[in-house]
């Protein structure tokens, strides 16, 4: 049985997975992809035929096409990398000691670029790392606990603006641990 966030958004069949496709334009869609074709898929969503990779973390991957590396800034991506690297350094987020020190690393490097150029892709990794995958449980969770944290600290604001570049609406129900997500329908 599947539960939380990752329940709500998770694919619909074993032969396909869904994908977080953020455009430069600001947004935020959950596309449906073959499985097993997701390599190939990746160029059309991007508009680019060349990919790249952003997040050197396991399970995860920020696909990027690099044919326009000046290209527009996409904040919405760029922020929710950021967020997600601060908090694997600190344990927020499911990984072991080296990932985390690997995403300290990244933030702390003057030579890696922290900000993600054009439209971007978020998927989840196979275990060796290599072949796009569906997005995992700790990602969900993960997500949710953001936009949670910011509005229990006070930042609703800051929920909201996260929410916002992400093209999502939030709702902070009364006793719901988890805030309702809406945005994130298949397109």
């Amino acid at each position: 049985m599947t539960s939380g966030v990752a329940g709500r958004f998770g694919s619909t069949s074993t032969s396909s997975m869904r994908v977080l496709v953020l455009p430069t334009e600001g947004g935020l869609s959950m596309v449906e992809i073959s499985a097993g074709q997701a390599g190939a898929v990746l160029p059309g969503l991007l508009g680019d035929p060349v990919v790249a990779r952003r997040c050197a973390l396991p399970g995860l991957e920020f696909w990027v096409g690099d044919s326009v590396p000046d290209g527009e800034v996409n904040r919405g991506a760029s922020l929710m990398l950021m967020l997600l690297l601060q908090d694997v350094a600190a344990g927020k987020y499911e990984l072991d000691v080296v990932s985390r020190a690997r995403a300290a690393r990244q933030l702390a490097s003057t030579d890696w670029a922290k900000v993600i150029r054009g439209t971007c892709v978020v998927t989840g990794l196979d275990d060796a790392g290599v072949v796009p995958a569906p997005l995992g449980e700790p990602f969900w969770r993960w997500l949710g606990l953001v936009l949670v944290e910011a509005h229990d600290y006070g930042k609703t604001e800051a929920a909201q603006v996260i929410a916002a570049c992400l093209g999502l609406e939030i709702d902070f129900g009364p006793g719901d641990p988890l805030p309702g997500l809406r945005g994130l329908e298949s397109r």
